[in-house]
């Protein structure tokens, strides 16, 4: 997280309130420097409100720093602001999200586009985009990325044979996500 900062002392404070769990000293340091939209402070307090770290969760609240840190080119806030309002069942303001944010190189945000494209949420099936947003994240190393190509793949497969292979394939990948979760369930591979 200390690469996120901006160079401002508060927002370094903030970080280390936050590491002894004290959200209200947090929150006073954070808001000044969200106010000059300091994407950190942005996300972070965004965070704090969906995670109810203040008292009840506030969407309303967590939604707008997501959008304040989307609207500063924050691909991180594309996918916060994208997952929360998908979330919430606005699946084509959640797609819009994750276009940007997969347009500036966030690999989470290109696998919930590409899966909202073949799905078809959001807006019409788009299956040769939505698969070709699906590769991209993939080739990053996305885990489900690659497991929802395979079942693309399922799919489109004609014999009971390839099928199958296609199926084994899916099982092993099974085991490198547990193996990834295992390590870091926040990372970007599994997100």
């Amino acid at each position: 997280m200390l690469e996120w900062f901006t160079g401002n002392g508060q927002e370094h404070r903030a970080y280390q309130a936050i590491e002894k769990g004290d959200y209200e000293e947090a929150l006073r340091l954070l808001e000044p420097v969200a106010a000059r939209n300091s994407v950190y402070s942005l996300l972070t307090l965004g965070g704090f409100y969906e995670g109810g770290h203040l008292g009840p969760p506030d969407l309303k609240t967590a939604l707008s720093y997501y959008q304040r840190a989307a609207n500063q080119g924050s691909a991180e806030g594309n996918r916060r602001l994208g997952r929360l309002l998908l979330e919430q069942g606005d699946e084509k303001e959640a797609q819009a999200a994750f276009e940007n944010g997969a347009e500036a190189g966030d690999i989470s945000c290109m696998f919930w586009l590409g899966k909202m494209m073949v799905d078809g949420r959001g807006r019409a099936v788009d299956t040769s985009r939505g698969t070709e947003w699906l590769e991209r994240a993939a080739a990053h190393g996305h885990l489900f990325a690659r497991r929802a190509l395979l079942g693309l793949a399922i799919r489109n497969s004609g014999s009971i044979f390839k099928r199958s292979l296609v199926r084994l394939q899916i099982v092993l990948l099974g085991f490198k996500v547990g193996k990834a979760a295992w390590k870091n369930p926040d990372a970007d591979i599994l997100n």
